[in-house]
């Protein structure tokens, strides 16, 4: 293999790597920030907030979907970034006041759903000023500064963090947890604006017309596939309560640390395949598509085992006794987590071919597998019965994105190799933590977090022996490393 071959079949990591530090500061300032939310507000409250916050989120993402539109056309032309960056502002603050409408009639709902009297409030503080920096993320995304926007989203969540601790501390109970986040929000906002490099300009007709082409798929498509990934959190408090809620959240914050790889090469992926596709360099294109799934999973595999291994104790030790009913969801959550970084890997490629009709059809094949099979499961065996019908219906989605891929580039096969490996030393990881378990009783943080290294480092160690593809990447993107090819 010469240089210039490892040069373009691994060059997505280059921005995957550059990224991923953003990401496992994000990951590490969420996860210490829940720890603190959820200890000081309790499973009732934090299942509460975490209920808004996802339902924000929700709320948010038909503009998500123009965000997605425009990083598909700056991705295609950089020129029109100024006109993007207007359309996104008219379009942000136009869906924003009917949030607030909406807010504002469902009231009663809202209030039911979370349990949180300002709940309404806090939608539309949230969505308007969070919403909207996720939103001109994508354009600034979609211009390749994927760094800048993930490393600005690390500084905010930190300032965040450490603003609504603040604020819990002194008192303002989930006032102060929905106020930091707007406040911090706002300014990165801000911010982040300065990397679009070019004042809003208002949009013509042909400009909107040419979004809308894209926008009119991914609007829906990224509205119904944001309900149905926290489909889960919404039934469960809707249907069972509240704090189930926040057990539940519990254990998707435990295994956030698995996604920062998978959602970096996504978001690295739709604009370098659009860019190739235009060319037509189709070669290049599947080079890029096999990588990004290639290593899509390197760290949510682990993570699984990792669950299976030490869950108890991670949730009983760092969450508290009361989030004890957590771990009977942090193991199926964690395998949920595993497809879903497959299957967005994939739907990325295909948004990228600028089929986002086809990203529709398998995200709505998702949504009625969850719901049609996941609503009895919820009744019959309980919350872990609905969490294991979405690692199905992720499962369905994976299959229908590889379907499309097979059909538009003959011979493409998604598992290879490097895939059996990572689960071969995921599992041998797993074995030899149980075996220490099984000696040394995990009581203190000290011995969890020991353990966690311990557990770490095997598979980090097995996945560079056993795989020359992470021996090619380590040698080649850091500098410092001794492995060699």
């Amino acid at each position: 293999m010469t240089d210039q071959d490892i040069s373009e079949k691994f060059n997505i990591f280059y921005q995957v790597l550059s990224g991923t530090g953003a990401k496992i500061v994000l990951a590490l300032v969420g996860f210490i920030g829940s720890i603190y939310f959820a200890r000081v507000l309790g499973p009732v409250l934090f299942g509460g907030v975490s209920l808004i916050y996802a339902l924000a989120e929700w709320a948010s993402h038909p503009m998500y979907g123009v965000g997605a539109a425009t990083k598909k056309r700056v991705s295609e032309s950089d020129k029109k970034r100024g006109v993007l960056f207007g359309l996104l502002i008219i379009s942000g603050a136009i869906w924003t006041f009917i949030i607030g409408v909406l807010a504002v009639g469902l009231e009663v709902w809202i209030v039911s759903l979370t349990s949180l009297t300002a709940a309404p409030e806090y939608l539309i503080g949230i969505t308007a000023t969070t919403g909207m920096f996720t939103v001109l993320g994508r354009l600034v995304e979609g211009r390749g500064k994927i760094s800048a926007y993930l490393w600005t989203n690390a500084a905010r969540k930190t300032v965040a963090v450490l603003f609504q601790a603040v604020l819990l501390y002194i008192g303002f109970g989930t006032d102060g947890w929905a106020a930091g986040i707007v406040f911090t929000s706002a300014i990165s906002l801000l911010i982040l604006s300065l990397y679009v490099e070019s004042e809003p300009r208002i949009p013509n007709k042909n400009d909107i017309l040419n979004v809308w082409e894209f926008a009119k798929y991914s609007l829906i498509t990224s509205t119904l596939y944001a309900g149905y990934s926290r489909l889960d959190l919404f039934l469960l408090g809707s249907i069972i309560s509240t704090s189930v809620a926040g057990y539940y959240q519990v254990a998707w914050q435990i295994t956030m640390f698995g996604i920062f790889v998978p959602t970096v090469i996504g978001n690295s992926l739709m604009p370098k395949i659009s860019a190739l596709a235009n060319k037509g360099q189709w070669n290049e294109l599947l080079t890029e598509v096999r990588s990004g799934t290639s290593f899509a999973s390197i760290i949510t595999i682990p993570v699984l085992f990792g669950a299976l291994a030490v869950g108890n104790p991670l949730i009983t030790i760092i969450y508290g006794s009361e989030y004890t009913p957590a771990t009977n969801l942090l193991v199926a959550v964690a395998l949920v987590r595993v497809i879903d970084s497959q299957s967005d890997s994939i739907i990325a490629a295909i948004s990228g071919l600028d089929r986002p009709d086809i990203t529709l059809l398998i995200t709505l094949a998702g949504i009625i597998t969850n719901i049609l099979i996941g609503l009895p499961a919820l009744y019959l065996i309980g919350p872990v019965g609905l969490v294991i019908i979405s690692a199905l219906s992720e499962t369905v989605r994976w299959f229908g994105g590889v379907i499309f891929l097979r059909k538009k580039f003959k011979g493409f096969n998604p598992v290879g190799k490097i895939h059996a490996i990572q689960i071969v030393s995921g599992s041998i990881m797993f074995i030899l933590v149980k075996l220490v378990t099984d000696i040394i009783v995990i009581d203190t943080i000290y011995e969890l977090f020991a353990t966690i290294i311990f557990g770490g480092s095997i598979y980090t160690l097995l996945i560079i022996g056993l795989s020359e593809q992470t021996r090619i990447l380590v040698y080649r993107y850091i500098p410092s490393s001794k492995v060699t090819e």
